[in-house]
């Protein structure tokens, strides 16, 4: 008992001490850019940089900042970064500072009016199959091109499913949501679900976003203010 006692004392002591040597440790490392920002839901809600660490193998948004990087809106990047740890982070940050070194690579994306306004803004739905829909129901959506998937809320139940953009065609399948009982009956939730997963052509503006399938409208959304 007492050999397995000090046992776990070391295993505790190292992992301390192995996380205290991590906090402020600066690393240098190519960072990916993605071409759009990601809404990023938060204490405060912004549209965040979309990145891919070394050591990633995928694409996620961060709520931090890269100092000294002017991002511009439909350029991919790969930037030489310094990387620091740090122990008592503000919130809504990952715990990492970025600073800017070097831009290795920025390329333009021949299609990313989806990217520039579509990703990185919380839409809310307005009109329905062409009629308009009550806004007292409090229907939104968020499109996450970081992740693949759209979800948001239906008007009584949070929804989320996978995501696919090709050129102008919208798709979103594996739909699920909660099984909330709903004290009020919008009369929303259960068509703008049934509408979402046809998708269709989606015409993406800086102010609204419209879903059509065979050139009838089945959803329009604006800006969630």
């Amino acid at each position: 008992m007492k050999n397995s006692l000090i046992l776990f004392l070391f295993i505790a002591f190292t992992g301390i001490l192995s996380a205290t040597d991590a906090i402020g440790q600066v690393t240098v490392e190519e960072v990916a850019v993605a071409h759009f920002r990601q809404y990023c839901e938060g204490v405060v809600p912004k549209k965040c940089l979309v990145i891919r660490r070394q050591d990633q193998a995928e694409f996620r948004a961060v709520q931090d900042e890269i100092e000294n990087f002017d991002f511009i809106p439909g350029y991919s990047y790969v930037l030489r970064a310094e990387i620091e740890k740090v122990a008592a982070p503000p919130k809504d940050t990952s715990g990492w500072i970025y600073r800017l070194k070097d831009i290795v690579s920025r390329i333009e994306v021949s299609d990313a009016r989806h990217g520039t306004d579509l990703f990185g803004t919380k839409w809310r739905l307005v009109r329905m199959n062409g009629n308009p829909v009550n806004e007292a129901s409090g229907v939104w959506m968020v499109f996450d091109g970081a992740q693949g998937r759209v979800y948001g809320y239906g008007g009584c139940n949070s929804f989320s499913g996978s995501l696919t953009l090709d050129e102008e065609e919208f798709t979103a399948s594996k739909l699920i949501s909660t099984k909330r009982a709903c004290l009020i009956d919008w009369g929303v939730e259960d068509g703008f679900l049934k509408a979402l997963g046809q998708g269709g052509k989606i015409e993406v503006e800086s102010d609204s976003v419209v879903i059509r399938n065979g050139g009838e409208e089945l959803l329009s959304f604006v800006p969630y203010e």
